[in-house]
């Protein structure tokens, strides 16, 4: 697992939760089934999470590739 906890991931889930609750409390069925907007709304809300971790994840692997690069460098030209 990354540098998240477990907790903070359903904290997100939950907070995931509260905004669809809120985009859709005074909505029917139908309404929504009608309103694309908000059912994009949804969906977006809850890929959320995980498109954040996914921008995590290759952010850190960016870095560690950095790293190696940096350090390989390094070496070659201490001998040269």
């Amino acid at each position: 697992m990354s540098s998240r906890e477990a907790g903070d991931y359903i904290e997100d889930i939950f907070n995931a939760m509260l905004d669809i609750r809120e985009f859709t409390a005074e909505y029917s069925y139908d309404r929504f089934a009608n309103d694309r907007k908000t059912q994009y709304a949804v969906i977006f809300r809850l890929l959320a999470n995980g498109l954040h971790e996914k921008i995590e994840k290759n952010e850190n692997e960016r870095k560690r590739e950095a790293s190696r690069k940096g350090a390989k460098k390094g070496n070659s030209q201490k001998n040269p």
